[in-house]
């Protein structure tokens, strides 16, 4: 979904596009948060029913001298989750991603897992923090079903940013299961916030991920394009 979405957003036309989906990838992230089954012919029947609704997509810049451009309509995410990520996509590159395998790298990422000095701004307002992940989201879901920004609405042109600074190991093994229910937005370590435009720098080791997508050259500046593209959801 994320290599169709940037192939239409860089094509240079300028006509508005209308995205379907029928899951087939390990996490199905987007889908999940859209109601959209995993079932072939019950998700063919939600693109048959033409039924659209606006959505917000995000636009990373890298600040390098690229100025690379990708954009994204889940949800993005530094520190942790980018090199969950990174980890994962080698394995589909040597044939040995799946399910299983994408929660064994989560485990063994959390052993070397540590946080590092961020200078963060939301909308202009710039501060600093020791982040372990960031997550960036448009919907909720991540990682295979981890409710990353549990508030986050897809059509609200706002970003949902989930910081988690530091945690001891033991802090974040006890509470990785707050993950999939949303609840950790609760704990002292986690900050929640809302903006349409971000930046994000951090020392040259630390990458964004888009939907999995690993990408390169920060300081990163993240910017909400709201309603941009129709979507066929239930």
């Amino acid at each position: 979904m994320n290599q169709a979405l940037n192939g239409f957003m860089k094509s240079g036309s300028d006509k508005r596009i209308t995205i379907g989906m029928i899951p087939s990838g390990t996490g199905n992230d987007w889908a999940r948060y859209h109601n959209i089954p995993n079932d072939f012919i019950r998700a063919s029947e939600i693109i048959a029913n033409n039924k659209t609704k606006p959505h917000d997509i995000g636009l990373v810049i890298s600040s390098d001298k690229t100025e690379e451009r990708r954009y994204f309509m889940n949800m993005a995410g530094i520190g942790f989750d980018s090199v969950v990520a990174d980890r994962v996509n080698i394995l589909k590159e040597s044939g040995k991603a799946g399910t299983a395998s994408y929660f064994k790298t989560i485990i063994k990422s959390l052993v070397s897992a540590k946080s590092d000095p961020y200078t963060i701004t939301l909308d202009g307002i710039e501060f600093n923090r020791d982040v372990f992940s960031m997550s960036i989201g448009i919907c909720s879901y991540n990682g295979g079903g981890m409710k990353q920004a549990p508030d986050a609405i897809f059509d609200d042109g706002l970003f949902d940013v989930v910081i988690i600074n530091t945690l001891s190991w033991w802090g974040i093994v006890t509470n990785l299961p707050k993950l999939f229910s949303g609840s950790h937005v609760k704990h002292s370590a986690v900050e929640v916030f809302r903006a349409k435009n971000i930046k994000i720098e951090t020392s040259d080791k630390n990458f964004l991920e888009t939907e999995g997508e690993v990408f390169t050259g920060q300081p990163y500046k993240l910017e909400i394009l709201p309603n941009a593209v129709d979507v066929l959801v239930p």
